[in-house]
Formats: C-alpha cells, structure tokens, sequence
C-alpha cells in the first residue's frame, strides 16, 4: 500500500539534542472479508516500530481511529510531554484534553461549485430532516486534502452537487478531521445550504486505495 500522509515530531532528549519521530500513515484499503475499511499506521522508534492497523466502516472513519491510535501510542511512551509539532504539544492530534477558550469549530465555507477534478476519500449516506420536517438522505462525499500553501492545506466535502471547503488548516492531518465535524454543526443542513446543492447520484463507494 502507498503512503497516504506522514508527520514529523520533534523533541528533545536527555542530553538536549534535537530529535525526530515520523508518522506514517497508509492508504486505506477495503477489507472485503470484514466488509470494513483499514488504515495501518507507524510510530517511528522509539516509540513503536511495527504497523498498527485501524478499522472503519469508512476510509474517513478508519483514518479518525488511525490517528486516535497514534494518541494513544504516544501517551503511553516516554516522550508524552516533551513531543510536539509546529509547537503544538498535543501534536496536531485527537486528544481527549479540554480545548482552549480560543478553540473554534471550522468555519464552512458558501457552497462552490463542484470543479469535478477533486479525488474521493470517502463517502457515507447522511440523514436529514428537510425545512417540511420529512427525514431524507443524500450522501456526504469527503475529498483528499490537497496543499494550497507550503504550510496551508485545503479539504472540500459535498453535499448534493455543492462543494463545501473547511477552513484551511496546517496539515493533511488535520482537514479530514475538520471536515467529519461540519456535519454536525447546527447550520449544516439549513435550508439556504441544502437549496444550494442539486442532487445527483450518489457516487460508488471506492474500493481499494484512495
């Protein structure tokens, strides 16, 4: 399988030199014997030298738990308080710590329009109560983040045929995350978004690598 994303770490040791630790993170691949989808992820040394595989009825579920995985190594190892990426102590990862009072959710952008060229990550049927009250069910297409900047990346979701950008983040890391929150925000599936996006038909699920 084909790398899909990679982060590196940075600490100080014992003697105060400079080192690093890498992320790897593979593409997700469909699992057609458990009908589930699997991310392996490495910790590089010291912290763990073997694959971890993590497992998702999605490629976007799989990837969450992949890098709750990669939390859970590093809080477990000896460098949990000393580790850190582009000075953020929690490097950049799912942690289970109270957010900042600075912290705000991704912002979502107006609709787009879909540039037809973006790559699947993932998709999953999503219900939803229309502005009748009736319960409906289109699908929410996750894109591959794409680098827009040498530090800024972008990832665009739709929702119909209308293509819905986070706001841009630091890292592939970081937009994929950011973009399986915005479902749930309050204002996701109101009445001027949903009259924005068209239906077309659902796109097939990937299988295989993204």
């Amino acid at each position: 399988m084909n790398v899909l994303t990679t982060r590196t770490l940075s600490y100080l040791d014992a003697h105060r030199e400079a080192k690093e630790v890498v992320l790897t993170v593979l593409e997700p691949s469909f699992d057609p014997e458990g009908q589930v989808w699997r991310v392996s992820v490495t910790c590089g040394p010291p912290i763990l030298r073997r694959a971890m595989d993590a497992y998702g009825t999605t490629p976007l579920t799989a990837f969450i738990f992949a890098l709750q995985l990669i939390r859970i190594n590093i809080d477990a190892s000896d460098l949990v308080n000393i580790l850190h990426w582009q000075s953020m102590s929690d490097c950049g990862l799912p942690t289970d710590a109270e957010k900042p009072a600075s912290w705000a959710p991704p912002e979502i952008s107006p609709p787009e329009k879909n540039p037809g060229d973006l790559i699947v990550f993932s998709s999953q049927p999503v219900a939803y109560l229309d502005e009748t009250g009736v319960e409906r069910e289109s699908a929410l297409i996750v894109f591959v983040p794409f680098q827009v900047a040498d530090d800024r990346w972008r990832c665009g979701i739709t929702f119909g045929s209308a293509t819905i950008a986070t706001k841009i983040g630091r890292s592939f890391f970081t937009e994929p995350t950011h973009a399986a929150d915005i479902p749930r925000m309050p204002d996701f599936f109101s009445a001027e978004r949903l009259a924005a996006a068209t239906e077309e038909p659902r796109p097939e699920e990937p299988r295989g690598n993204v």
